[in-house]
């Protein structure tokens, strides 16, 4: 299908008028900011809580660990068969994810702005068509040029499933569906994993339509599936309740732990400060570019100002963009440091008393410097 191209030009006046409006914006990000870095530090690493789990036995229930976080190493096992009740016979799984991708038009778009002398913006944006296996198709009354580009709604959704209950070695589990799983794997199919009804069997996928996975038609849909298998050696964390494990409170952080692990007690708790890392590095990030976006809008008037002369405008914008960085990597560092002490009273302590010490040492090393007595 052809490309379209909508040419738009916004005056220089209005542009003016939209970056006062952008402050607003700047302000609320810029602030929210140091929200993000508060909140983000004071994040309880659930893998301390871990590792003040009980290791209990697979082979019986310990009644000694009643009403403690306990940790169990062993194999997780259900006696139920599990599938997705439309293609995926029922097998030995813990858990199924369903994924549907449709064949669809996919809508994209480029744009490309200058600034004109004057201050005025002109902006050429250009649509595009194709088509592709997608599993969240646009919607066609969305796109700028429907016509021809027509998505039809999708027949199956994406789901998941997990069996009803399950016991890792002699310890049975409480609630499956509350019990954090180990990441799916992609399962490779097989015609006799399936019940194909109106389905067939294309390339390693359920293909549900006109067309084949070779030559789709729009409107086609492509099943997969992931799961959580059967018989897993895991280690499981969670409250000993009445024999069972459910999910544990920690009170002093309010932090849940209802989770289970590929793997051994050492490489459960890895994964969990792992992940902790990730997260806590990602909110930093997250808290830095709102600083630094919400500055850049503080000052976007000025540079919208000087845009009567597009090459002032420039200028003005790389000037802005690099100091409001700096700025920024300054100020997000500070604030995750204060971030940091204001959440650990031991470090404010600590840090207290080293201040008090060097003050005193300065107030010391003045009070024995010699004074000099010119002639």
């Amino acid at each position: 299908m052809a490309n379209i191209t909508e040419v738009t030009t916004k005056g220089y006046f209005q542009r003016i008028i939209d970056a006062v409006q952008g402050v607003v914006i700047g302000i609320i990000l810029f602030l929210g900011a140091f929200g993000v870095i508060y909140w983000n530090e004071g994040k309880v690493d659930i893998s301390d809580i871990g590792k003040t789990a009980m290791k209990v036995s697979a082979e019986n229930v310990d009644a000694s660990a009643e009403g403690k976080l306990i940790a169990v190493t062993g194999k997780a096992v259900s006696t139920e068969k599990l599938g997705d009740a439309m293609f995926l016979k029922p097998a030995d799984y813990l858990a199924v994810s369903r994924r549907v991708e449709m064949y669809s038009w996919i809508e994209k778009s480029e744009s490309k702005s200058s600034t004109n002398t004057g201050g005025s913006e002109t902006t050429s944006t250009t649509y595009s068509y194709s088509t592709g296996w997608t599993s969240s198709p646009g919607s066609s009354s969305n796109f700028k040029d429907p016509a021809g580009h027509t998505n039809p709604e999708m027949t199956i959704q994406n789901d998941s499933f997990h069996v009803q209950s399950a016991k890792v070695g002699a310890y049975e589990v409480s609630d499956m569906s509350k019990l954090v799983l180990p990441s799916y794997e992609n399962l490779t199919l097989k015609k006799e994993d399936l019940d194909l009804g109106k389905g067939v069997f294309d390339g390693g996928y359920v293909l549900v339509g006109k067309g084949t996975l070779a030559t789709p038609q729009v409107g086609d849909l492509r099943i997969s599936y992931a799961v959580v298998k059967n018989n897993l050696n895991g280690t499981a964390f969670g409250k000993l309740e009445s024999g069972k494990l459910v999910t544990y409170v920690d009170q002093k952080t309010n932090e849940s732990l209802y989770r289970l692990f590929t793997g051994t007690f050492d490489e459960a708790v890895a994964q969990m400060h792992s992940e902790y890392t990730m997260w806590l590095w990602i909110f930093r990030a997250i808290g830095f570019f709102m600083m630094w976006i919400g500055l850049s809008a503080l000052f976007g008037p000025i540079s919208v100002v000087l845009d009567v002369l597009p090459v002032l405008g420039a200028l003005s914008r790389g000037a802005i963009g690099f100091l409001t960085f700096l700025v920024s990597l300054v100020l997000s560092i500070l604030a995750i440091v204060v971030s940091m002490l204001v959440h650990s009273l031991v470090a404010m302590i600590v840090v207290a008393v080293v201040g008090i010490v060097v003050f005193i040492v300065v107030l010391k090393l003045k009070a024995k410097k010699p004074t000099v007595v010119r002639a």
